[in-house]
């Protein structure tokens, strides 16, 4: 039988024999149809049961759906993940938010959502320095505050403590991304020639795509012809799946005149696709058959694949660390340096900003944007050779 002890102020709080533990009971009124209702709460000690019944009466007070208080920090990410993420951002950002939902749940998900603090969070991103830049912190930071302020306007918790928790101190700034030199961008040329994925690269680093926008390039948006390539979409995956999406922002949506020696190359990977296509028969992919750029039987190239393959070719240029996104970064600062305005060269990446109002309409203005052409064949075609004086 349960024994109670009731301490000054406490309310019922007893001992309970059989489960050898602390429990307490919080009075809830009465129901519309009359019956009694109680709240019942456990603890390892009698201050664990005290506070949670404190819990307890503040919602009450403050109008919270009482019981709120089991909620854990797990469950309301995974909830809100489920549930509510989907319904408001597009399933690439899902994606993205699913990776800082995971790394939260693994290490407050066991908290209850009531009793989480900013010190909390503040130790759980501390934790994670070593590890982690500055941008994914200040991303789980973000995704953890979404969550919570979802659960705010709910009344499950009275303040958002990830909006109220600082960065670590410690935390490594954010990467800003790499730009090559001209000096450098010629010896990765030197070492992608001939590369299979030598076209995606040149096209990357003289057109300034964005990796996404460059592996959803299909050949209809692909006018060897003229040298014009329309980019009008973005690879994207989403739970290991690829799907094609709508580009960044409006303004990624544009059309670029490419060097000509960048069409020479893309001429060289239709016919080199062409004989794999036919080397690979069935085997070929059906369900992406116009795509440029391809792993070997058609299917979209994996991200993870392709930094590794860039990597590789990279080092042995000098140029350890490089990623695909720097060869977007390099294209800016060629052009730059090449004297290429800053607003065209907005304009080429398909950056807002600068001059927002012709930015924003510039496809009506002018089919292509050939600001790219002549820079990028003169760093393509004036390549220095061993016979070059020093």
């Amino acid at each position: 039988m349960a024994t109670r002890r009731r301490a000054n102020g406490e309310g019922a709080i007893y001992w309970n024999e059989a489960r050898q533990r602390y429990e307490g009971l919080l009075d809830l009124g009465r129901s519309a149809d009359g019956r009694r209702r109680r709240r019942k709460v456990t603890g390892r000690d009698r201050g664990e049961v005290a506070r949670r019944l404190s819990e307890l009466r503040q919602q009450l007070a403050t109008g919270q759906p009482v019981g709120a208080g089991a909620l854990t920090v797990g469950e309301l990410l995974e909830r809100w993940i489920t549930d509510v993420a989907p319904g408001r951002v597009e399933p690439g950002t899902v994606a993205s938010y699913r990776w800082a939902v995971d790394h939260l749940v693994e290490g407050l998900g066991g908290h209850r959502l009531v009793r989480l603090t900013p010190e909390d969070v503040e130790a759980f991103l501390a934790a994670r320095t070593d590890t982690l830049g500055r941008a994914s912190l200040v991303r789980l930071r973000a995704v953890l505050g979404q969550a919570i302020r979802w659960a705010e306007k709910r009344g499950h918790v009275a303040r958002n403590v990830a909006a109220l928790a600082d960065l670590p101190v410690a935390a490594r700034a954010a990467s800003t991304g790499r730009a090559t030199t001209v000096d450098e961008a010629h010896r990765l040329l030197d070492a992608i020639s001939g590369h299979r994925h030598e076209a995606l690269w040149l096209v990357q680093l003289t057109g300034g795509l964005r990796p996404g926008e460059a592996a959803a390039l299909r050949w209809p948006d692909v006018d060897l012809a003229n040298g014009v390539v329309h980019v009008r979409s973005s690879l994207r995956w989403t739970d290991g799946r690829p799907h094609l999406a709508e580009p960044k922002t409006p303004r990624s949506r544009r059309s670029l005149v490419l060097a000509p020696a960048t069409v020479a190359v893309l001429r060289a990977h239709r016919s080199r696709q062409s004989a794999e296509r036919l080397a690979a028969g069935p085997r070929w992919s059906t369900e992406w058959p116009d795509l440029v750029f391809t792993a070997e039987l058609g299917t979209p190239l994996d991200p993870a694949n392709l930094r590794r393959a860039l990597a590789r070719v990279a080092s042995q240029a000098g140029l350890d660390g490089l990623r695909p996104y720097d060869l977007r970064h390099s294209a800016a600062s060629l052009l730059a340096a090449s004297g290429v305005p800053l607003e065209r060269v907005a304009d080429v990446l398909g950056h807002d900003g600068l001059r927002m109002a012709r930015l924003v309409y510039v496809h009506a203005l002018s089919p292509s944007i050939d600001d790219a052409a002549a820079p990028m064949e003169a760093l393509l075609r004036h390549r220095p050779t061993a016979t070059d004086p020093p």
